[in-house]
């Protein structure tokens, strides 16, 4: 959320990947202050996952998409602020 600040939403936007029950996400919205949307992926979306370059499915999974469309960087695991905004800033 506080990445999403530092950026201009038209350059740079961070989304979510809900993979879990729609009430759960649901929850997980109310009661988490958060800037940016997140889309219900659903219990079954290992396959974007996979899609995405991350065949095990472990979570947290961040990816980069540039504005062609190409991911430009990934992380399997947590990820520190430095780490998100240094992938950030050579996807830009």
């Amino acid at each position: 959320d506080k990445i999403q600040g530092e950026y201009d939403p038209k350059k740079m936007l961070i989304v979510g990947i809900g993979i879990d029950s729609p009430s759960n996400i649901r929850q997980f919205i109310e009661t988490t202050i958060i800037s940016y949307p997140i889309v219900l992926g659903g219990l079954g979306s290992n396959d974007i996952n996979k899609m995405l370059g991350n065949p095990s499915g472990a979570l947290p999974y961040t990816v980069i998409i540039n504005a062609k469309g190409n991911i430009t960087g990934r992380k399997l695991g947590k990820i520190s602020e430095d780490e998100l905004r240094k992938l950030i800033k050579e996807a830009i």
